[in-house]
C-alpha cells in the first residue's frame, strides 16, 4: 500500500534525526543560545508565570531548560525518540516539563489549551532545505509547512503568540523567507489577517543570519 506524501516525508524527517548525535544538536542549540537566538525569542514572546507553553521540535530540551522557572507549565514535543531521551536526562529535576514524541503537523491536543508556542530552529528543515532534507523537499514539503502552523496555531488560546525561529544563513534568503514562505504558508494554511496578525523580522547574530517569525492569534 502507498504511503501518503505527508507520512513518507514524516518517515523520512523523523530517520534523518534519528541518525544525528543528540549531542551535536545539543552543541549546536547552545551556540545559537549564546547568539542570542533565545534572548530574541523571549523579547517576543513576553512570557508569564501563569503560561502554558509548547516547544514543537524541542530537540534536547536546552530551551525548555532555559525558560523552566520563567512558566509553570512547559510541554516538550518531537518526532525523535533519541533527542528525547537526552531532553529527558537534561531535564530530570525540572518537575513542571512534560515531553512527548509525536510529530508536528500531528499534534497530540484537541482544543486550544496554550499561552504561548514555540518552534525555536526546529522550522529549518521544513521551510528551508537543509542536508538532511534536500531530497525530499518539493510541494509536499511546503504543505507539511502548512501543516506546523496551522495545527500550532490551533492550540493557541485567543491572544496567544505563536514563535518560530530559523536560520537562512544569508541576507537575501532571509528576505525571501520574510518576503514569501512565511505569507505563502500562512496562505496554506488558512490563517488570515483577520486571524491573526503575522510579523517576520531578519537578524544577523554573530555570524549568520536568522529570522523570527511572531504569529499572535486574536479572539
Amino acid at each position: 500500500m502507498k504511503k501518503d506524501p505527508l507520512h513518507a516525508i514524516l518517515e523520512e524527517v523523523r530517520d534523518s534525526w534519528g541518525i544525528r548525535s543528540p549531542d551535536d544538536e545539543h552543541w549546536q542549540a547552545k551556540r545559537r543560545k549564546t547568539a542570542g537566538e533565545y534572548e530574541w525569542v523571549l523579547e517576543n514572546l513576553a512570557l508569564k508565570q501563569s503560561d502554558k507553553l509548547l516547544d514543537i521540535g524541542c530537540g534536547t530540551g536546552l530551551f525548555l531548560e532555559y525558560i523552566n522557572e520563567m512558566v509553570d507549565t512547559s510541554i516538550g514535543i518531537d518526532i525523535s525518540e533519541t533527542m528525547l531521551k537526552r531532553a529527558s536526562r537534561n531535564l530530570a529535576y525540572k518537575h513542571n516539563v512534560s515531553l512527548l514524541r509525536s510529530a508536528a503537523p500531528l499534534l497530540p491536543f484537541c482544543k486550544p489549551i496554550f499561552n504561548k508556542i514555540v518552534i525555536v530552529h526546529a522550522a529549518f528543515g521544513v521551510f528551508i532545505p537543509n542536508p538532511h532534507l534536500w531530497n525530499i523537499y518539493n510541494e509536499d514539503m511546503m504543505d507539511l509547512s502548512a501543516d506546523v502552523i496551522k495545527n500550532a496555531f490551533s492550540l493557541l488560546l485567543p491572544y496567544g503568540v505563536l514563535v518560530l525561529t530559523l536560520a537562512p544563513g544569508s541576507e537575501d534568503v532571509g528576505e525571501k523567507v520574510k518576503q514569501k514562505l512565511i505569507p505563502d504558508a500562512m496562505k496554506k494554511a488558512g490563517i488570515g489577517t483577520e486571524d491573526a496578525s503575522v510579523t517576520t523580522t531578519v537578524r544577523k547574530l554573530e555570524s549568520t543570519y536568522f529570522a523570527l517569525v511572531r504569529i499572535e492569534k486574536k479572539s
